[in-house]
C-alpha cells in the first residue's frame, strides 16, 4: 500500500483518492469453502487485498496503466480494462499486481514478495456511479433493474461518460490556453525563444527572416544541419537508454501530452503507446544530435504552433477513410518533422524520411514536397 502510495504521488498524475481494504475474515472462509480446490495457497486468492485509486481524469488512467506496467508485475489474465459496463453503466479498470522479481530480494520487500494485489482505478465521476450502485445493492434483491428504472439509470449512465470526456477535453484546451507548460504550478512558461545552441546555429536564418518575407512564405537557405546532412551512427544501448528517458517524458510531460490529445482529437481516434514508436524516436533524435528530453522540450515548446498545423496533414492515408490509432509521442514525430522542413532543402529531407515515406505508399520525393509545402503554410499562418 505505502510502495502504490508512493507510486502514484511520484507520477505526477492528480489522484483524488487512494484507498485499500482486506477481506475479511467470514468472507475469506466463504472463499475457501466453496472454491477449496481452486486454491492451494492464501497468495493465490486475487482479491485478499484490493486498492482503489480514484483518479479525477478518465484519459489519466490509460497514462498509470502504462506506468504501472514499468514499476509492477501486472497479471495479464487478470485484467479488466473498462470497457465493459455492467447493468448501472459503471466503467472500472481491474487487475492484479505483485513485485517485480529483482525487488524480492531486497530486505524491506522480502515480506511483500508473494502478495497479490487487486488494484482497481477509476475516475471521480465512474467512482461517484459506483456508490450509487451500492446504494441499489442494499436494497434491491436482484441488482439488475428492469424496465423505465433501468432506462433511467442507463440515461444517467451516458450522461455521467459525457461529462466524463467532456472535462478531459476541457482540461487539454486550458492547458493549450496556457501555453501547455507551467499551468499546473501555475508560474509562467519559460520564453519560447530559448533554443539549444547546437539547433540555434541552423535555426538562426529563419528567426532573421523579416516579415514581408515571411508572409511572401519563402523558406530560406539553412545550412546543412550536420545531424541531418551526415546521419550520425547510433550505439544500441544509448538508443535502449535513451528510449527509457524518452518513455516517461512521453508519458509524464504536460507539453507532449497535450500536444498528443490535440492530434488524436484532429483525427477524431484513440491515444495508444506502442513500444517499438518510441524506439524510432530514440533513434532518429539521436540521429540529429539530440539526445536529452529537456532539449526535445525546448523545441517542442518553440514550435508548438508548427507542431498543430503540420500534424493536420502529415498522418493522413489516402487509402484509408479514418486513422485507427494515434501513437503517444506522435507530438515528437511531427517535430522531428519541422526541423527536417526548416531545413529547407529537398535532398536532406528526402535522404531522412525514406522509410516514412514508403510507410505511406508514397516516393521521398512526393512526401518532401508535401512536407515542405505544410512547412511553409505553418510558417505563413504563424505569421499573420
Amino acid at each position: 500500500m505505502i510502495h502504490l502510495k508512493q507510486f502514484f504521488n511520484n507520477s505526477g498524475l492528480p489522484v483524488s483518492s487512494i484507498n485499500g481494504k482486506l477481506m475479511s475474515r467470514n468472507a475469506l472462509k466463504k472463499i475457501v469453502a466453496e472454491d477449496n480446490q481452486r486454491y492451494a495457497h492464501l497468495e493465490e486468492i486475487e482479491n485478499l487485498i484490493v486498492v482503489r485509486v480514484v483518479m479525477f481524469f478518465n484519459d489519466d488512467i490509460d497514462t498509470a496503466i502504462d506506468m504501472l506496467r514499468k514499476e509492477f508485475k501486472m497479471d495479464l489474465s487478470t485484467i479488466h480494462d473498462g470497457d465493459d459496463l455492467d447493468p448501472f453503466g459503471i466503467n472500472m479498470h481491474r487487475f492484479t499486481i505483485t513485485l517485480l522479481p529483482e525487488l524480492h530480494d531486497r530486505l524491506e520487500y522480502q515480506k511483500f514478495a508473494s502478495i497479490k494485489v487487486q488494484l482497481e482505478l477509476r475516475s471521480v465521476l465512474q467512482h461517484s456511479w459506483s456508490e450509487v450502485k451500492e446504494f441499489f445493492d442494499l436494497r434491491i434483491r436482484d441488482v439488475t433493474p428492469s424496465g423505465r428504472h433501468a432506462s433511467k439509470l442507463a440515461q444517467i449512465s451516458y450522461l455521467l461518460k459525457t461529462a466524463d470526456d467532456e472535462l478531459v477535453r476541457i482540461k487539454e484546451m486550458i492547458m493549450r490556453e496556457g501555453s501547455v507548460v507551467g499551468i499546473e504550478s501555475g508560474k509562467p512558461s519559460e520564453p519560447v525563444a530559448k533554443v539549444s545552441e547546437p539547433v540555434a546555429r541552423v535555426l538562426e536564418p529563419v528567426a532573421k527572416v523579416s516579415e514581408p518575407v515571411a508572409r511572401a512564405v519563402v523558406v530560406p537557405d539553412v545550412p546543412d544541419r550536420p545531424g541531418f546532412a551526415v546521419s550520425l551512427p547510433v550505439d544500441e544501448q544509448k538508443q535502449a537508454q535513451f528510449m527509457r528517458s524518452i518513455e516517461h517524458f512521453i508519458l509524464d510531460d504536460q507539453a507532449v501530452r497535450s500536444l498528443d490529445r490535440a492530434i488524436a482529437d484532429h483525427y477524431e481516434t484513440k491515444l495508444v503507446f506502442k513500444d517499438h514508436f518510441v524506439d524510432a524516436l530514440a533513434g532518429l533524435f539521436l540521429r540529429i544530435a539530440i539526445d536529452h528530453e529537456d532539449r526535445i522540450r525546448e523545441e517542442l515548446v518553440a514550435r508548438k504552433s508548427i507542431i498543430l498545423s503540420i500534424m493536420q496533414h502529415v498522418f493522413k492515408d489516402p487509402t484509408q477513410e479514418s486513422v485507427d490509432y494515434i501513437c503517444k509521442g506522435s507530438a515528437l514525430l511531427v517535430l522531428y518533422y519541422a526541423l527536417l522542413a526548416e531545413t529547407g532543402d529537398i535532398a536532406i529531407i528526402k535522404k531522412n524520411l525514406k522509410d516514412q515515406a514508403a510507410l505511406k505508399g508514397m516516393t521521398p520525393e512526393a512526401f518532401a514536397m508535401d512536407l515542405l509545402s505544410y512547412y511553409k503554410k505553418a510558417l505563413k499562418k504563424d505569421f499573420e
